[in-house]
């Protein structure tokens, strides 16, 4: 997403620390950790306004009924897959095993 790795964040995080002087901490980890809960409950929100969304135009029903056949750029007919496989724990199975 942001291409941010665990190293880089690391060296942030000690940089910080060396800048910032010991009793700035907890002012920090309070503004981090409210800032985190700011985030959640506006994806949670998001979250909900779209399911709402999707309720109200009757497409919430149709989560796991869609499928198809997918071609690709040489017209060769690819597996397709429901899309209730994809959320459950075990592995999905291809529905059109035609030309795989």
């Amino acid at each position: 997403m942001l291409n941010i790795g665990l190293s880089e964040l690391l060296l942030v995080v000690v940089a910080a620390l060396l800048i910032l002087r010991p009793k700035d901490y907890p002012i920090i980890i309070r503004a981090v950790a409210k800032a985190m809960r700011e985030f959640r409950a506006f994806v949670e929100g998001m979250r909900g306004q779209v399911d709402g969304a999707l309720r109200d135009a009757g497409l919430h029903d149709l989560k796991g009924h869609v499928t198809g056949t997918i071609t690709d750029l040489n017209g060769k007919s690819q597996p397709t897959y429901d899309i209730s496989d994809l959320t459950s724990a075990k592995p999905a199975n291809p529905i059109d095993k035609a030309d795989a």
